[in-house]
């Protein structure tokens, strides 16, 4: 990886189109954060779906799932939740392989919601969640 070469490419597109992405009304920022967060959401409610039966059937993954239920923002309780994960995962290599999988089409997914604003006679259109930015003049 090469970050001079990104910092480069990147601060050469922005430089041509910040000025009309500036522009972005905050109706449209909290459209895209909506928009966001539902698919987030339900990303989460299926990889629930997949681990709930594990997790269950593990007392100690049980407990810190439990955990990061009641204190989602506790730095220790997320460790310890990705600790007894990976425990799982290991075990069942076809459950790690069929999460890669979602998390996988989830990023797939994401990257191709769109939110679009008008900005005078101009289009722009900002990809989601840091993704593939297109703007179209």
């Amino acid at each position: 990886m090469d970050i001079a070469l990104i910092a480069s490419t990147a601060t050469e597109l922005l430089a041509s189109f910040l000025p009309h992405l500036s522009q972005l009304s905050q109706q449209a920022t909290q459209l895209a954060a909506k928009k966001t967060a539902e698919v987030a959401f339900e990303k989460a409610a299926a990889l629930w779906e997949k681990l709930e039966r594990e997790i269950t059937s593990h007392p100690a993954a049980e407990e810190a799932a439990r955990d990061v239920a009641q204190t989602p923002e506790d730095p220790d309780a997320i460790a310890a939740l990705r600790h007894q994960l990976k425990k799982i995962l290991a075990e069942n290599k076809k459950l790690a392989e069929e999460l890669e999988r979602m998390l996988a089409e989830g990023d797939e997914r994401q990257a191709s919601t769109h939110i679009q604003q008008q900005a005078g006679d101009h289009s722009i259109q900002v990809g989601q969640a840091g993704r593939d930015v297109k703007i179209k003049l």
